[in-house]
C-alpha cells in the first residue's frame, strides 16, 4: 500500500503522512513511485491522469474522500475509477453510491492528531470553541481558538469542546467528526449536533447533544451544569471509548484491512 497526496494541508498530513508512517508505507506527492499491483490510497483529491496511470499499472485505487464534497461545486473527476471509497460513517454510503458506481466502501473514522499532548484538567468546567473562525457558532461569546497553529496546544486546556460549526445537509452527512476525536484525545467532553458521524462515534444516548428544536446555548449550559456529576462522568467514559476508536493505531488497523 502506498499513499498519494496532492497538497500539504492538514487533511493530507493526518490522512496521508501520519497513516503512512503508522503503516510503514510509502508516501508520494502527486506521483506513484512506479508502483504496480498494489493498493494506492489517494488522499481527498488527485489528477485523473495520475489515477488512470495507477489503474493501467494494475493497482487497486482507494480514495479517502474526507470532506471533499462538503464544498459547493465540487465533483470527483475520476469517480468511475475508484475501487474503494473511504468514508467517515455508514450513513453516508448511500449518498456516495450513485456517485462512485464501481466502488466498494470502507468506513474509517478520522483519527485525532497524535501530536496533541496532555489531558484536560478537571478542576472546573473550561469551555471553548477550537476551529476555523468561519465555523464558530454565532451564539458563542466565550473562549475561541481560531488560528490553526494554536489548535494542538489549546486542545488540552479545555475540558468541554464545542463541535458546533456551521452546518448544512451535506456537512451533517459527510463531515468527519474531527472535533469530537480531538476532544476525546485530551479527555474532554463535547457539545455537538446529532450528525451522522457523531451518532456513530458517540451513540444515541450520549448526553451532550443539541437535540432538534433545542437552543445551542441551552445545550452548552446544560453540559456545564453537569460538570463533575454522574452525567459528566458518563460523557467522559463515552469519550474515552471514542479516543480508543479514533487513535492512530486503531485507524491504521482499518487501513491494513483494505489489503
Amino acid at each position: 500500500m502506498i499513499f498519494v497526496v496532492s497538497n500539504d494541508f492538514t487533511s493530507s498530513i493526518l490522512r496521508g503522512n501520519h497513516i503512512a508512517q503508522a503503516l510503514g508505507a510509502r508516501l508520494f506527492f502527486a506521483d506513484l513511485g512506479g508502483v504496480r499491483n498494489d493498493t494506492v490510497v489517494f488522499v481527498k483529491e488527485a489528477d485523473r491522469g495520475l489515477v488512470e496511470d495507477a489503474k493501467e499499472r494494475d493497482n487497486r485505487v482507494a480514495l479517502d474522500i474526507i470532506d471533499f464534497y462538503c464544498y459547493p461545486g465540487r465533483g470527483c473527476t475520476f469517480a468511475d475509477l475508484v475501487d474503494v471509497l473511504i468514508v467517515p460513517n455508514r450513513q453516508c454510503i448511500e449518498w456516495y453510491r450513485p456517485r462512485f458506481p464501481n466502488s466498494e466502501f470502507a468506513v474509517i473514522p478520522h483519527q485525532w492528531d497524535y501530536r496533541i499532548k496532555g489531558t484536560a484538567p478537571q478542576d472546573y468546567c473550561r469551555t471553548a470553541y477550537i476551529g476555523k473562525d468561519f465555523n464558530q457558532p454565532e451564539c458563542w461569546g466565550g473562549p475561541a481558538i481560531t488560528k490553526s497553529e494554536d489548535f494542538l496546544q489549546a486542545a488540552p486546556m479545555f475540558n468541554l469542546h464545542l463541535a458546533l460549526q456551521s452546518r448544512d445537509d451535506m456537512a451533517w452527512l459527510l463531515k468527519p467528526s474531527t472535533k469530537i476525536s480531538t476532544a476525546s484525545a485530551v479527555g474532554a467532553c463535547v457539545v455537538t449536533y446529532k450528525d451522522a458521524g457523531a451518532l456513530e462515534l458517540l451513540g444515541w444516548d450520549y448526553p451532550f447533544y443539541v437535540h432538534e428544536g433545542m437552543d445551542v446555548n441551552e445545550a452548552i449550559v446544560y453540559a456545564q451544569k453537569t460538570f463533575g456529576g454522574p452525567t459528566w462522568k458518563r460523557a467522559r467514559e463515552r469519550m474515552e471509548e471514542v479516543k480508543e476508536k479514533t487513535s492512530l493505531e486503531a485507524v491504521a488497523k482499518l487501513y491494513r484491512e483494505l489489503g
